[in-house]
């Protein structure tokens, strides 16, 4: 299985955020600083199994019959469901060739009922938590500005676990799923 998440787009916190908490009012260190608040974002939807800021995934997974649940959360739409056959060019699946579903946590499903000549399928979809950065909830925002800082302040030793102040504030979204 391969997912590609969209690049780019509005930071989850912005940068201002982080500066005012850095104590920076420089713009020297901006791209260092843009860069920190990315890698944050991501160990955050790492750890929480959900993304914060509503982009586009595309997920390439086998074409099954059973109902299998797309990797990323909270989705909001899925908009398309292409055949990926050995040879050739990928093709759009009629509606009656699969079903989806998004269900009341966020999680999206997809099933292929006929595939065709397609042994893998390519899912599209959109997922996050929140389309503007204000919509983002004020922990979540608050714990990506702590992680970053923690870094920057450290930024020569980097520990492998988030610190305990940043998972306080994230644990309470976190989505774990049993298999």
């Amino acid at each position: 299985m391969t997912v590609t998440i969209e690049k780019g787009g509005p930071l989850a916190v912005p940068l201002e955020d982080l500066k005012q908490y850095l104590g920076i009012s420089l713009s020297d260190d901006d791209a260092a600083l843009t860069d920190l608040l990315c890698a944050a974002s991501e160990a955050a939807e790492q750890y929480l199994g959900q993304m914060l800021i509503e982009r586009t995934v595309t997920e390439v997974r086998g074409a099954s019959g059973a109902w299998n649940r797309l990797t990323m959360a909270p989705v909001s739409a899925i908009s398309s469901v292409e055949g990926l056959p050995a040879d050739g060019a990928a093709f759009v699946l009629p509606v009656t060739a699969y079903a989806i579903d998004i269900d009341g946590h966020g999680a999206g499903w997809v099933r292929i009922l006929n595939p065709g000549s397609a042994g893998r399928v390519r899912v599209t979809y959109r997922a996050g938590l929140a389309l503007p950065t204000a919509e983002v909830p004020d922990a979540l925002q608050h714990a990506v500005v702590r992680l970053a800082g923690e870094w920057y302040a450290r930024r020569d030793g980097l520990e492998g676990d988030l610190p305990a102040s940043v998972v306080s504030l994230l644990r309470p979204w976190r989505r774990v799923h049993l298999a």
